[in-house]
Order: structure tokens, then C-alpha cells, then sequence
């Protein structure tokens, strides 16, 4: 059977024909204008899917190196505030040295008492030093300075409710603190209800952990170390489940912060602190430490009494207390090479995912000149051929 090929039919073949060619045209001057290969997933949908998971893996590597650049810059400041710190001690103990001797005088004690006052401000203001607008060495109690000018009793602070809490009755503590050490409390609500029906957990160290779910919540409940909180249902709403109260309880002494070191997330799963705890630099609370500012203001005392032996009696603990510090000194240089081996890790990887996006989405510009040429002759003739069909006509076959 033969098939009829009508003029018409012929302009469709070529216009449908035509436009083939100038889509792909466009398409290989859309990838020479971006040098990539895909352009839209549509170009190449599981090289698209590729793409995308190697620049979900190169945003977390950027996210992980910006934690490590802010931590490095945290522990560059700590480093040379505690240096300062070491070098005051130092002074210290040399002062102590020459006025512990029996050629130092009455007068020399007094004006050496007033220059250990100035060095107990100094070393307090290096203590409370912040960076980013952050306590260094508060741990996690970012609201007032860490260290105050003159011991505090122990004591057990009020009951801080979520703002997200339902609750609108009040949260009273009362108790005794016991602890050698300063913590943050929380309360967490499990089951909601009345006193007696809900459920709680316990945590001592600001909702990192969490004790075992308990009931009853009626009357003075103990949370630890003589810390007791009284829930009061003088509102309209009950307990509810999520409710989180906290509480700041503080042990004698011129700390006022906590034993927490900042930490951030520099690898999936991997949480690094950062931070160096200013309980554990300045204060007696871990083990062989001595508390600096109790040292100073016992040489301070013992120069305006004119006491050479209690002066002399200073200057092992100001020597230990030297010590310590600079050993915080050293713990911030190794986290800063631990922070740096990462980092170098990181960049290494970042280098190679880079190489992997380029393998999958680049194109070879070279070919892709050689393919565009190609289709420029092809896309000529299809205009030439266009231009023939255009100028037939009856007068055409009558010649």
C-alpha cells in the first residue's frame, strides 16, 4: 500500500523536526554557559539524587568546621586568659617569698597587702572574663559573674519554671544544701494531673541525665543533697506532662557558676567540650586542687597582721594553684590539636566530595564544543530545508 505524503505532512515532519534540534541546542548552550551537566533533575535523575546527598554531606562538614573555628577561638581566649591568670599566681608567690623573709618590714607587708588586693581584682576580673558576649568559666550558669568578691553562703535558689510550662501554680524550695559541689536541678513532669496522681524525674546536672520516674507530688518532695521543692496549686491549670522546672544550687565559697564545659557536636555523634570549667581552675573542689582566691585573701590577711609565718604558709598553696592553672593552660593546647586534627580531617574529605559533585554534575567542556558544533550544522540545515519548503509553490512545479 502506498502512503500519500502530503505538503503539509512534510512542514510538520520538518517544524517538529526543527524544533528537536534547537531544544537540544539550547540545552548544550545552557551547559556551556554553567559548565555543569544537570541543570534540573530532569537532565539526569539519579545523578541528581547523587548531587544532592554529596551537598547534604558538604553542608554538614561546613556546619561541623564553623563549630570547630568558633571552639578553637573559644579555647584561643581561655589560653590567654588562664596564662594571665598563672602569671598573677606567680607574682603572688614571689611576693610572699620576699615578705616571709625576716628583713621584710611592717611597712613593706602593708603596701605588699594593698598590691595582693589589686591581684585578687585582677585575677576575679580574668576569672569572670567573657567571649561572644558567654561567661568562660561559668559552666552552665550564664546569668551573673562566676566568681563574686566574697564567699557566699551555700545556698538553694528558686524554682525557675519553663516558659513553655501549662502549669500556673508555684514551684517553693527549701532545704539545706549538702553537695561540695555547685549544680543546676530540674524537675521534668511525666504524667500531668494532681499532686498526688503525676509522675517526675530528677536530673542534677541540667537535663543532661535524668533519674528514675517517680510518683507523688504532694508536699516537700526531696530532689537530692537537701534540695527540696513544694508544688502549690494556686492557679487554674494542673501539672502537665513536659513541665520542666530548674533551680541553681550553690555551694560555700566565692563560685558562684558550676562544673559544666561547654561542648558542641564537630561529627555526627561526636560531642567535644570545649570549655574549661572555672570551678575546676580556681576553686578545692577536684581533688588535690587549692581555691585561689581563698589563698590570696589568706596572704592578704596574713601581710596587714604582719604575720610571717601565716604569709609563709601561703606560698606552697600559691604554687599549687600556679600549678593548676597552667595545667588547664596545657588541657586548652590539646583540645586545640584535637580541634585541628579534625579540621584538617574534614578539610581532606571536603576536597573529595568536592571532586565527587564535579565528577557527577561537571561536564566536559572539550566534548560538550565538539556535540554543540555538531548540532549547529545540523540545526543550519534544518533552517536551509525549512527555507526550501517555505518557497515551493504551483509556480514552482509549472517552471
Amino acid at each position: 500500500m502506498i502512503t500519500r505524503v502530503t505538503e503539509q505532512m512534510k512542514y510538520f515532519l520538518m517544524t517538529e523536526n526543527l524544533f528537536k534540534v534547537q531544544n537540544k541546542n539550547g540545552r548544550l548552550m545552557e551547559q556551556m554557559a554553567s559548565q555543569k551537566r544537570i541543570n534540573r533533575p530532569s537532565d539526569d535523575p539519579l545523578g541528581t539524587n547523587t548531587v544532592m546527598d554529596l551537598r547534604t554531606m558538604r553542608a554538614s562538614l561546613e556546619s561541623y568546621g564553623r563549630n570547630i573555628e568558633n571552639a578553637k577561638a573559644w579555647l584561643s581566649v581561655t589560653e590567654s586568659k588562664l596564662s594571665s591568670a598563672a602569671d598573677i599566681l606567680l607574682a603572688a608567690k614571689e611576693l610572699s617569698l620576699s615578705q616571709s623573709s625576716a628583713t621584710a618590714s611592717e611597712a613593706s607587708r602593708k603596701s605588699a597587702a594593698a598590691t595582693v588586693s589589686s591581684t585578687i581584682d585582677a585575677l576575679r576580673a580574668l576569672a569572670n572574663s567573657k567571649f561572644g558576649g558567654r561567661y568562660l568559666f561559668a559552666g552552665s550558669c550564664p546569668d551573673a559573674d562566676p566568681f563574686t568578691a566574697v564567699p557566699g553562703a551555700a545556698s538553694i535558689g528558686a524554682a525557675e519554671p519553663s516558659a513553655a510550662n501549662v502549669f500556673d501554680g508555684d514551684a517553693v524550695t527549701s532545704g539545706t544544701y549538702t553537695a561540695d559541689r555547685n549544680k543546676t536541678y530540674a524537675v521534668r513532669i511525666v504524667t500531668g494531673g494532681a499532686l498526688a496522681a503525676a509522675t517526675y524525674q530528677v536530673s542534677s546536672d541540667g537535663g543532661k541525665t535524668w533519674g528514675a520516674v517517680k510518683a507523688g507530688l504532694v508536699g516537700d518532695v526531696a530532689i537530692g543533697d537537701g534540695v527540696n521543692i513544694r508544688f502549690e496549686e494556686t492557679g487554674t491549670e494542673q501539672l502537665t506532662s513536659g513541665d520542666l522546672f530548674s533551680l541553681q544550687a550553690l555551694t560555700a565559697g566565692y563560685c558562684r557558676g558550676n562544673g559544666d564545659e561547654p561542648a558542641v557536636e564537630i561529627g555526627k555523634g561526636n560531642t567535644f567540650r570545649y570549655g574549661i570549667s572555672g570551678e575546676g581552675v580556681f576553686t578545692d573542689r577536684d581533688s588535690g586542687n587549692v581555691d585561689v582566691f581563698t589563698v590570696l585573701d589568706n596572704l592578704k590577711t596574713a601581710l596587714e597582721s604582719n604575720d610571717a609565718t601565716g604569709i609563709a604558709s601561703q606560698i606552697d598553696l600559691l604554687q599549687g594553684g600556679y600549678d593548676q592553672i597552667v595545667r588547664s593552660v596545657s588541657r586548652c593546647g590539646s583540645r586545640v590539636e584535637i580541634l585541628e586534627t579534625a579540621q584538617n580531617n574534614y578539610s581532606a574529605l571536603d576536597l573529595q566530595l568536592t571532586e565527587l559533585m564535579s565528577n557527577a554534575e561537571d561536564t566536559d567542556v572539550s566534548q560538550l564544543l565538539i556535540e554543540y558544533n555538531s548540532h549547529e550544522i545540523a540545526l543550519e540545515a534544518c533552517y536551509s530545508m525549512a527555507a526550501q519548503i517555505g518557497n515551493n509553490s504551483i509556480i514552482q512545479f509549472l517552471k
